[in-house]
């Protein structure tokens, strides 16, 4: 059976193989908790470099286009030669 533990002590959680082992978030997050953590991404060193990332992206994905179709017909015609 294993030992048997009585309340958790910090917060409640939800028993797994008889244990206090994963938080149950009823108690503590709400929708408020998920905005101040989107906020602290957006707004963190890896948020701004996502957001650079993908507008840079946006602002060339021609170019992109046209690579990855260059790179399959260049693919084709290496294949042809062997």
């Amino acid at each position: 059976m294993g030992i048997q533990y009585g309340l958790p002590f910090r917060y409640t959680s939800k028993k797994v193989v008889d244990h206090f082992c994963i938080p149950d978030g009823a108690d503590y997050v709400d929708n408020k908790t998920v905005a101040q953590f989107k906020q602290a991404f957006y707004h963190s060193s890896y948020g701004a470099a996502a957001a650079q990332q993908v507008y840079d992206v946006s602002k060339s994905y021609h170019v992109i286009l046209i690579s990855a179709a260059m790179t399959v017909v260049l693919g084709y015609i290496y294949l042809f030669i062997i």
